[in-house]
């Protein structure tokens, strides 16, 4: 049956015109609900009693991209991968038949969200690619969202949008991707503080109200991680949701800090930590202060252990279930912008370093080595920590953003780097920033600076040698990169990306 397909899809590269009757078309309907101008559907009269074979031709072959749904998949079956601005190529193969489509898209409109009547450019280039391509089955994007405007972009390896997500209500911001075994989902938080998750029809799944950000991860049973807000802080929560997605625990950051501070040290935490016992008011008023900053999170399930990254204070690791400072891990020279409101912290403000009782959880590296304004963990199976360590000083910073891997003796409070990686041209992405693991068995390190002058997305071999680079020029930052199929994996015994372990496959 692969050969039989593969044999179509060759004859009708060459002969475009060769089409069905009439009478035998289908019914595609591009954009079926309104937020995926480079997605469509094909509409069966009656559910499919064969496989159905669907391949959006690339503009050259190796970009090319297919499914195929198997008998009872229903009667409206995605199609994903169109380019914009361009006369796509479709093929269909059901029952040893084939029949080519043609679906025309517009130029994609992407508007600046703080600026709704800027209509904005978004130029990618690949200055290298030695990855080895994708199978037509298994063809992979580049997934980032895109918080100056309202949308979640998906590149392919040549730098061609080839999936949009635009919903101007929401402006989505990516936490993670998902997989099952029929479909891809991104779940996301949106500004008007909603958790939600969509497929890539944007079909809603799930939709919460809650003042959530930046990150979520899967722990036990069922169970969830999620970061939050609390009333005077941001990002200084951590919420445990059940299967139905609701709250089970709220843990403040806060609390967590001052039960691992003695009594003496107590009144320094007035000048670090803002909560309903320590309302921040500022020329009168009561002010919410981003004090914490959790920007990412993975679990350690064997260890019951939480890492926590603090763009304000550091890297913490608790016992997520006693809810219990066990260490944490920052720059000698931690700095963070001061002020008033999201992003910054009131002047006067101290530091993990500066309280004497809490040096006894200090993990510690050599002086160099001590991560700085840091996002985006991954937990590998050996239980290494990788980050992105954006060492943030301001607009620029003449040295760059680097990422680190991390071996760790919990006894002794002992980190080692044992892998680090910095950019020859010293890279700088003063905020966001993404490091996962990409590859046939995930032995890939894939990063993205976010923020960097061009933003850019780099796949890197064991050795540390370039194996694709590309550069997006932009107004505005890029949130996180997830390398995700369309598609699920036709190979189930292929990897996905995940950030907290390299063992999850498509229909766990």
């Amino acid at each position: 049956m692969k050969f039989f397909i593969i044999l179509f899809y060759f004859i009708f590269t060459i002969n475009f015109n060769t089409l069905a009757n009439e009478k035998n078309k289908l019914l595609i309907i591009l954009n079926p609900l309104g937020y995926t101008p480079l997605s469509a559907i094909v509409v069966l009269a009656t559910t499919n009693t064969t496989p159905i074979t669907i391949i959006v031709q690339g503009k050259v072959p190796g970009d090319s991209i297919a499914t195929t749904y198997p008998v009872d998949y229903g009667i409206n079956m995605p199609v994903h991968g169109l380019y914009e601005n361009y006369t796509n190529k479709i093929i269909i193969i059901q029952n040893n038949s084939s029949q080519t489509y043609e679906i025309i898209t517009a130029k994609i409109d992407i508007r600046n969200s703080k600026k709704l009547n800027t209509q904005m450019t978004i130029k990618s280039t690949v200055n290298k690619n030695i990855l080895p391509p994708d199978s037509i089955f298994d063809y992979n994007l580049y997934f980032s969202s895109f918080p100056n405007g309202n949308e979640i972009i998906g590149f392919d390896k040549k730098g061609d949008i080839r999936y949009l997500y635009n919903n101007n209500k929401e402006k989505p911001v990516v936490m993670r991707m998902e997989v099952d075994s029929k479909n891809v989902y991104i779940l996301y938080i949106s500004n008007n503080k909603m958790y939600i998750k969509r497929d890539l029809l944007g079909n809603i799944i799930f939709s919460k109200e809650y003042d959530v950000h930046h990150e979520s991860v899967n722990s036990l049973n069922g169970r969830e991680i999620i970061l939050g807000n609390s009333q005077w802080g941001w990002e200084d929560m951590v919420f445990e949701l059940n299967e139905n997605k609701n709250i089970i625990r709220e843990l403040s950051i806060g609390k967590l800090i001052k039960q691992a501070t003695s009594v003496e040290d107590q009144p320094l935490l007035k000048n670090m930590i803002y909560d309903d016992e320590n309302i921040y008011t500022n020329k009168g008023k009561a002010k919410r202060i981003d004090w914490a900053h959790a920007n990412s999170l993975v679990y350690d399930k064997n260890n019951d252990r939480l890492y926590l990254s603090l763009r304000h204070l550091g890297l913490l690791a608790i016992k997520f279930k006693e809810w219990k400072l066990e260490w944490f891990l920052v720059n000698n020279n931690l700095k963070t912008e001061e002020g008033v409101g999201y992003g910054k912290k009131p002047k006067s403000s101290l530091y993990l370093v500066d309280i004497p009782s809490l040096q006894k959880f200090r993990m510690m590296t050599t002086k160099q080595y001590g991560p700085q304004g840091q996002h985006a963990l991954f937990l590998k199976k050996n239980g290494n920590i990788i980050l992105f360590d954006n060492r943030s000083k301001g607009r620029a910073n003449p040295i760059g953003s680097r990422v680190l891997e991390y071996s760790f003796n919990h006894q002794t409070k002992q980190a080692k780097v044992v892998r680090e990686f910095l950019d020859k041209n010293e890279s700088y992405s003063q905020y966001v920033g993404d490091i996962d693991l990409s590859g046939p068995n995930l032995e890939n390190w894939l990063i993205f600076y976010g923020h960097s002058y061009p933003r850019r997305i780099l796949e890197l071999a064991p050795n540390n040698k370039i194996l694709f680079d590309m550069e997006i020029k932009a107004s505005g930052m890029f949130y996180r990169i997830d390398k995700f199929p369309l598609y699920p994996y036709r190979n189930k015994r292929k990897k996905y990306s995940v950030d907290f372990n390299e063992e999850i496959l498509p229909n766990q």
